[in-house]
């Protein structure tokens, strides 16, 4: 029986088409049995017999330990690369780098002081790859871009719906605003600023009108957006615009079960005064409107429509204050 093969080493076991990551239990070395316990659960016991290299192998101490950087992981598979992910996520190490690419995973809660200005800061004063992965030094390197090699740069945010793009792409704007609000060691003019804050503080209606709760995430975003910075010289934001695409019209007159209509039109009838129902002709909650109430989902614990509605009309106002 090969060495690794002792209790408590850890190994790869194949079980049908995928790895498995398992911890040894118990090996026998009278009839060479070897006891298999997968990080899911799984007991598996393997004869003598079926003992191959294809079947069980030892586990790379990169992944026993896992890595900030998959390109350094010492066996590259998919079952590597997603045990890596796991280890880092069970520790609040939602970011990973693949190379010049990070993959981030949605903790589905707030980690403490992981977005604070003081992490803003240091991640503004090193390259990338000298601090632990993190979607501000992603930030950070393109800001650094700009003037290092004097052409602009693009940040692409893709993955599945619920992984986090709304929210990534938020902390993206936040920590070039601290940038630009910083940059030449003067402050910033108030037309910039005011710039800043109509990019930063348009979420909120973006939000509305093209958000959607699914079956997958609460806050879906059903639409795609390009959002396009302009930067003076001197390194402060001093225009930019949005672009929005592929916007599911379809489901502002069906929705599949369990899913709700645009979240505008609950927060509306659930945020406006009582003339501005009447004015509209609003006598009824959510649950009397067809195109609202037709599968069945009407409200979410998770989702507060009065408190979207105020941010709505609050960022409307200021908007109409700026312009």
């Amino acid at each position: 029986m090969d060495s690794f093969f002792v209790e408590g080493a850890r190994v790869w076991l194949r079980d049908k088409e995928q790895l498995l990551p398992a911890t040894v239990s118990s090996c026998s070395h009278d009839d060479g049995t070897l006891v298999l316990t997968a990080d899911y659960g799984e007991v598996v016991y393997v004869q003598q017999s079926e003992l191959n290299r294809d079947k069980v192998f030892a586990m790379h101490p990169s992944s026993i330990l896992g890595v900030e950087d998959m390109s350094s992981l010492g066996e590259l598979h998919e079952a590597a690369i997603m045990h890596n992910l796991n280890l880092r996520y069970q520790k609040d190490n939602i970011y990973t780098n693949i190379g010049s690419i990070l993959a981030a995973v949605n903790p589905y809660k707030l980690i403490s002081g992981l977005y604070s200005p003081a992490v803003v800061d240091q991640y503004s004063k090193h390259h990338l790859g000298e601090l632990p992965p993190h979607i501000f030094a992603v930030a950070n390197e393109c800001y650094r871009c700009l003037w290092k090699r004097h052409d602009s740069q693009c940040v692409l945010i893709s993955g599945e719906s619920g992984a986090g793009k709304t929210e990534s792409t938020k902390l993206l704007l936040q920590f070039l605003s601290v940038m630009s609000q910083n940059s030449g060691g003067t402050p910033p003019s108030e037309k910039t600023t005011r710039v800043e804050q109509a990019i930063i503080q348009s979420s909120p209606i973006m939000e509305a009108f093209g958000n959607a709760k699914t079956v997958y995430n609460n806050n879906s975003s059903r639409f795609g957006k390009f959002i396009q910075l302009h930067f003076s010289q001197s390194g402060n934001i001093q225009g930019g615009c949005i672009t929005d695409y592929l916007l599911e019209k379809n489901r502002v007159v069906r929705q599949n079960p369990g899913e709700r209509n645009y979240h505008i039109f609950y927060s509306l009838l659930a945020g406006a005064d009582r003339d501005l129902r009447e004015f509209y002709f609003l006598s009824a909650g959510p649950g009397a409107y067809h195109y609202l109430s037709q599968s069945g989902c009407v409200k979410d614990s998770s989702l507060d429509d009065q408190h979207l509605y105020t941010s709505v009309m609050r960022w409307g106002q200021a908007f109409e204050t700026r312009t």
